[in-house]
């Protein structure tokens, strides 16, 4: 069959190439002057090449809506019939049956098509006018494959009157309740055809609805611009403390409380009308905090000139929701705006986290990591010399405090050993196998364990990796230092590094000038409050002052660097072997433990004392 030709302009041919469904009018170069609105057309290369077919309407920026790439391929009932078929098989393919969208406009082919299937009732919607032509053939179509009870057209669109359509709303074929009820995941939802938004419910976000299942239980949550209640009905089936439902329409929020009451949540869901922007500023101004926070605005970008006066409007928008989410908690962000890509509004997400203040609080943690270490430095080098000097004066005067020398090397080795009848466990392997290969691939595996454990059970899976590489090291299944003996170890620790810095990169002069006054006010007072805990603990346990004190400041910095000092401090007071000897098996046990206890006890509080500041 022959189609009217429009052809496309040089340079702009890339785009259909790759699989895009819209060709905008300024990417034509010329049309045959048999072209009429609503046609079907062949696009052509700037060569005259065939390129696609779809449809064609010169009175719209989407001059052509591409069906098809295949030039054998007409555009007849039997092309509608295979698009829908294989729309329908796509979503059952992914479970769904009952309720669910069936066509996803371009996604599935066929550009400007929405056709949601509720329960055994349908509800389509017609954004081009190609599509309108073949209106009446498509609901024979749908009639066809799903035998409905009914069929609704919600073609009450905005977007019509830019392809010069009329809005229509009416039921054209059989019979749809005013209100009927669907199963989504866990909850019965009601649903209105006629007077719901779009094409009566929002069926392109029940996935994400059945997302909220691991983040829900036992938070106070805020859905803002609910609509009917989808996330705050599934929030509070879910396990949410709490659930306020936030929308601007009262007959939106007559519909949540309805939605409640029939799922049996009702005690757990409270509606409040408001605008969002407006209450959202308020909540902060209060203080309020949230462990779930769920944004699903309209779209604010119905065009491409609303795209800057939307992204600003979704950056104030999340900037404010990212203020309510409690230390811990979880925002659920959505956007519906076409011409908001993903990167976009991934951008418009960073720069909402800026303006709310968390790389503040990761460039203060990291430049104070970076400074503390010069206090910290100096002050255990002269606690360690004060102390050497104390404990060789005592050797020289022939009462040494603690008893006899020891090789504090061979000390630490054997504590760190496992006895002999334990070193091979129940899981090891031939040693044979033990490649640097094997050795990462098994800790590799544990690694990916301790990261599903972690969502299974909402624990860090830092804290599972932990205690699996206890378990998984006893059991012979992993080998003891194995980094070292894979050779690993310094590029781990490079890129370790790398990631722990990286969060200097939204540092900037100004912002460092900012924190050096907090930075130094916090590091006073910590030094200070080490030094009272070191002197009460050090009574308690009868420990020198100035070892107690250095064995505390080892949490500025840890191990290595509290091992290199302490050896480093033995060699130079030491006259001889034996008094460097000595003072290595007093001192360097010690200070071992310390870097490792200290450190990571501190690492705990401070992170608690820093989640309440985000």
């Amino acid at each position: 069959m022959e189609y009217p030709k429009v052809c496309l302009r040089r340079g702009e041919e890339a785009g259909v190439l790759k699989g895009q469904r819209l060709i905008y009018d300024n990417e034509l170069d010329w049309a045959d002057d048999i072209c009429t609105d609503g046609c079907v057309v062949d696009v052509l290369d700037s060569r005259q090449r065939f390129a696609a077919r779809g449809f064609f309407n010169s009175a719209s920026r989407l001059a052509v809506r591409v069906l098809t790439r295949d030039e054998d391929e007409p555009i007849d009932r039997a092309f509608f019939v295979r698009r829908i078929e294989a729309a329908w098989r796509a979503r059952q393919a992914l479970g769904f049956s009952d309720s669910c969208r069936v066509v996803f406009g371009e996604s599935d082919g066929l550009p400007g098509l929405t056709v949601d299937k509720f329960a055994d009732c349908l509800s389509f919607q017609i954004a081009c006018l190609g599509l309108e032509r073949w209106k009446p053939e498509l609901i024979s179509i749908l009639a066809e494959l799903f035998a409905p009870r009914g069929i609704y057209e919600r073609d009450d669109l905005p977007v019509r009157e830019k392809e010069g359509l009329p809005q229509i709303k009416a039921c054209v074929y059989g019979a749809v309740p005013e209100e009927l009820v669907i199963r989504e995941h866990d909850a019965d939802m009601l649903v209105s055809i006629a007077n719901g938004q779009k094409t009566g419910h929002f069926l392109d976000q029940q996935e994400n609805r059945g997302r909220l299942k691991p983040y829900a239980p036992g938070q106070d949550v805020l859905d803002l611009c609910c609509c009917t209640g989808g996330f705050s009905i599934h929030a509070a089936l879910y396990g949410a403390k709490s659930v306020e439902a936030v929308d601007v329409s009262e007959d939106a929020l007559a519909l949540v409380r309805r939605n409640a009451a029939l799922n049996g949540v009702q005690d757990i869901v409270t509606t409040t009308c408001a605008n969002v922007f407006d209450l959202a500023r308020q909540y902060v101004r209060e203080g309020r905090q949230y462990g779930l926070v769920v944004c699903d605005p309209p779209a604010f970008a119905k065009s491409r000139k609303a795209l800057e006066n939307a992204y600003r409007g979704y950056k104030e928008l999340n900037l404010q929701c990212m203020k309510l989410v409690k230390p811990g908690g979880y925002l659920v962000s959505c956007s519906c705006s076409q011409f908001m890509t993903p990167e976009l509004f991934l951008r418009m997400l960073r720069e909402a986290a800026q303006d709310a203040g968390l790389p503040v609080a990761a460039v203060f943690a990291i430049s104070m990591y970076c400074i503390q270490g010069f206090a910290g430095y100096p002050l255990t080098a002269i606690c360690l010399k004060r102390e050497a000097q104390k404990l060789l004066k005592e050797a020289r005067e022939g009462h040494p405090e603690g008893g006899a020398v020891v090789d504090s090397r061979r000390v630490m080795a054997d504590a760190m050993a496992l006895p002999e009848n334990e070193k091979r466990g129940i899981l090891a392997v031939p040693d044979a196998w033990n490649t640097p290969f094997f050795v990462l691939l098994k800790l590799a595996l544990v690694g990916w364990l301790a990261l599903v454990i972690g969502i299974l059970t909402g624990v860090s899976g830092a804290i599972w990796a932990l205690v699996l590489g206890v378990i998984f090291c006893r059991l012979g299944f992993l080998e003891p230092d194995v980094l070292s003996k894979t050779g690993s170890k310094d590029l781990l620790f490079f890129t370790l590094i790398m990631f722990v810095y990286s969060g200097l990169a939204d540092c900037t002069p100004a912002l460092l000038f900012d924190l050096i006054g907090p930075m130094l006010i916090l590091l006073v007072i910590g030094l200070c409050g080490m030094g009272i805990m070191a002197f009460i603990v050090g009574k308690i346990l009868k420990i020198s002052p100035w070892l107690g004190y250095a064995n505390c400041l080892t949490a500025l910095y840890g191990f290595p660097f509290d091992a290199i000092m302490t050896e480093k401090i033995c060699h130079d007071e030491g006259a001889n072997k034996e008094e460097v000897d000595y003072l290595m098996s007093r001192l360097f046990p010690s200070m071992i433990v310390g870097g490792f206890v200290t450190v990571t006890i501190t690492s705990v509080v401070l992170a608690g004392i820093f989640v309440k500041f985000l």
